[in-house]
């Protein structure tokens, strides 16, 4: 085995023991894991942002493909910083994996959850289309209603020296 593929080798196999063990000791399944952060990341952005709306006036909701995948993003941001940490590496090959199960397989639990899926996205489907995915996909995951009135559109300005 040459040091690529022992690197490859090493990496593939920490990022399975931190997803298939390490991690659900820690935090629990990663989908119900990423359930509770797409909650946490929904009511954070309808606070600073109120009701967010596509171009086509649906709302705009975080699932737990867009978890696994913005956690992907945070690691690739680190490595950009430190190329050699090893286990930002390790940590986005798990993340990597877990949008593979958040697309691939959804579960009925989930979708009693208010979780979505992925399952009718072109992502899974058999069909040889090329179109782009949803933005995202489905069901949304918390966003439950703000009290009071919407948060500023932008952040408040200074006041201008004159």
């Amino acid at each position: 085995m040459t040091d690529r593929e022992s690197i490859r080798a090493r990496t593939l196999r920490l990022a399975s023991a931190a997803v298939l063990k390490d991690r659900n000791k820690a935090y629990g399944n990663p989908k119900d894991n990423f359930i509770r952060i797409a909650r946490e990341w929904n009511t954070w952005l309808q606070n600073r942002y109120g009701e967010l709306l596509r171009h086509d006036g649906s709302l705009v909701r975080l699932d737990t493909f867009d978890v696994a995948i913005m956690s992907q993003k945070i690691k690739l941001a680190r490595l950009s910083t430190n190329p050699t940490h090893e286990d930002s590496h390790t940590d986005n090959t798990g993340y990597a994996a877990c949008a593979a199960e958040c697309a691939l397989l959804p579960e009925e639990a989930e979708k009693e959850k208010g979780c979505s899926s992925l399952a009718s996205s072109p992502l899974s489907s058999s069909s040889s289309t090329s179109s782009p995915p949803p933005s995202t996909s489905g069901t949304p995951i918390g966003g439950e209603q703000s009290t009071g009135s919407p948060p500023p559109s932008s952040p408040p300005q200074s006041p201008s020296k004159e």
